[in-house]
């Protein structure tokens, strides 16, 4: 029960976070528009931005496709997503900043479903 609650919530974790991410590139939109940055700043914090909503999107997808009963406990769920993490980065050569978006949020939603 606890892993199915923790994959179920970190997944909602990670919708939350592409969504932010979104945030921000309209933020750029406008700085852009604002011609407060410059086109290369923009096209590269654009780039970045997209790429890191994409690798979180194919985690959240691995982590949906997880099956919570293949675990024996929280924390064999834990490492097992982040070492998903992990290889999904390394493999597909996605930015660093997305292991630790995860990372972080894959401890405090084990700690909330721990806690009980």
């Amino acid at each position: 029960m606890q892993t199915n609650h923790f994959l179920t919530l970190l997944s909602a974790e990670l919708a939350s976070c592409e969504e932010d991410i979104h945030d921000l590139e309209l933020l750029f939109d406008a700085r852009f528009k604002a011609l407060e940055i410059t086109n290369y700043v923009y096209r590269e914090n654009n780039a970045l931005l997209k790429q890191e909503t994409s690798g979180i999107r194919v985690v959240r997808t691995q982590i949906d496709a997880m099956d919570p009963d293949s675990f024996p406990s929280l924390d064999d769920a834990f490492a097992a997503v982040l070492e998903n993490v992990r290889e999904t980065v390394r493999s597909r050569q996605l930015p660093e900043a997305i292991m630790s978006l995860v990372s972080r949020r894959a401890e405090r939603v084990r700690d909330f479903v721990r806690s009980g």
